[in-house]
């Protein structure tokens, strides 16, 4: 709950950030999620609520920049990032 991630650069990971379970109040900020080997962001089978994405690069991952795979979302605000 209330996890922040900020300023990070992530590269040549399997997978970015992965959420799994339940998570509440998600901010992701001003960060690169850059040439991973799967996915960027990856909400796996994870309840959502109040998820923020913002100001972000996520690109050059090979599956997917974001992904959601079942899972219950509700309030996913993606703004203002640079997404290939």
């Amino acid at each position: 709950m209330k996890c922040v991630i900020s300023q990070v650069l992530i590269r040549k990971c399997r997978i970015g950030v992965h959420l799994v379970e339940r998570n509440r109040d998600f901010i992701l900020a001003d960060s690169h999620l850059y040439e991973n080997h799967e996915i960027g962001l990856f909400f796996d089978r994870c309840n959502l609520h109040q998820t923020i994405v913002q100001g972000s690069h996520i690109s050059w991952n090979k599956i997917a920049e974001i992904k959601s795979l079942d899972g219950d979302v509700h309030n996913l605000q993606i703004v203002g990032n640079d997404i290939e």
